[in-house]
C-alpha cells in the first residue's frame, strides 16, 4: 500500500539522518522496488526514491555512481514533467553536487548556473 511505502521511506531517511548511509540506501532500494511494482517506474513517489537512493550512495563517498543516479532520475523527470518543475530543479543541483564532489568543478559550475537561471 503507498501509505506503507510512505513509512518506509521515512525509516529510511531516519536512518540516514543518522548516518547509517549503507542501511538507509538498502531501506530506499527496497521501497524503490515496491513503488516500481505498485506505482509504476515513472511515478513521482517512485522518483523520488531513486534520488534518495542516490543521495544515500553519495552520502557513502561513491560520487560517480551517485551522479549517475542522480542523472537517471533527472531524465526520468524531464520526461514525465513540464518546464522547469521544482524536481527537475532539484535533480540537476543534485547532479551538479555530485559532479563537484568529484572535482569536475568547472562542470558543476556550469551546472549549478543552470539551475540556478531556470528558478
Amino acid at each position: 500500500h503507498p501509505d506503507t511505502l510512505d513509512c518506509l521511506n521515512n525509516i529510511a531517511s531516519a536512518v540516514r539522518d543518522q548516518g547509517n548511509y549503507a542501511e538507509a540506501e538498502m531501506l530506499h532500494q527496497q521501497c524503490w522496488e515496491a513503488r516500481k511494482d505498485t506505482l509504476g517506474e515513472m511515478h513521482p513517489d517512485t522518483l523520488d526514491c531513486l534520488n534518495n537512493i542516490a543521495s544515500a550512495v553519495r552520502d557513502q563517498g561513491n560520487y560517480a555512481e551517485a551522479e549517475m543516479l542522480h542523472q537517471q532520475c533527472l531524465e526520468a523527470r524531464e520526461k514525465t514533467m513540464y518546464g522547469m518543475h521544482p524536481d527537475i530543479l532539484a535533480s540537476l543541483n543534485n547532479v551538479a553536487s555530485a559532479v563537484h564532489c568529484q572535482g569536475n568543478y568547472a562542470e558543476a559550475e556550469m551546472l549549478h548556473r543552470q539551475c540556478w537561471e531556470a528558478r
